[in-house]
């Protein structure tokens, strides 16, 4: 059996950059590794909202994303596109419940 040399593991900060990277390249339609991005299909998964559990007296960016206040509420609330929504579960705010899923 051959060994193959393991791939040192990325941080969530290296693979969000990785993915804002291949989302801009789809953007902007070059050519990235894997293929033309024509040929990509595009994403058909709707985003994914979170809110702020509690009232926020200031808003604050989660993984880049800017909130948008609620008003009726006072909470922040995010969109997630489909993409960084594995990302986004493990951030800090999400894992210690100051943002959750909207219902």
């Amino acid at each position: 059996m051959t060994e193959t040399p393991e791939q040192p593991k990325m941080t969530p900060a290296e693979r969000m950059a990785r993915a804002r990277a291949a989302r801009a390249a789809k953007q902007a339609g070059s050519v990235d590794a894997d293929g033309p991005a024509d040929e990509a299909a595009p994403s058909t998964e709707p985003p994914t909202w979170f809110e702020s559990r509690e009232r926020e007296p200031y808003a604050f960016e989660v993984m880049g994303l800017r909130p948008i206040r609620n008003f009726s509420t006072g909470k922040l609330e995010w969109e997630v596109p489909a993409d960084l929504l594995e990302l986004f579960d493990q951030n800090h705010f999400v894992q210690n419940c100051r943002v959750v899923r909207k219902p």
